[in-house]
């Protein structure tokens, strides 16, 4: 388990490319090589209560730290 973890790297949009710095809150490494990251977000709502567009943004942030790490 490795707490809080800042990563930088490159993001491609519309063809253009991006510098990325980006933080996870938490990355567990499980015996078998299974990677999972995890950023806890602080809201009195449960995820189902957002919208489709801020699930949206969240998966595509945890898309961005996974390419990154990769």
């Amino acid at each position: 388990m490795l707490p809080e973890i800042t990563i930088k790297g490159m993001a491609t949009l519309n063809n253009q490319i991006f510098k990325v710095i980006g933080r996870m809150d938490m990355v567990v490494i499980k015996p078998d090589g299974e990677v999972h990251i995890i950023d806890y977000k602080c809201s009195p709502k449960e995820y189902g209560d957002y919208d489709q567009a801020k699930k949206l943004t969240f998966n595509y942030q945890l898309a961005v730290y996974r390419r990154i790490l990769q």
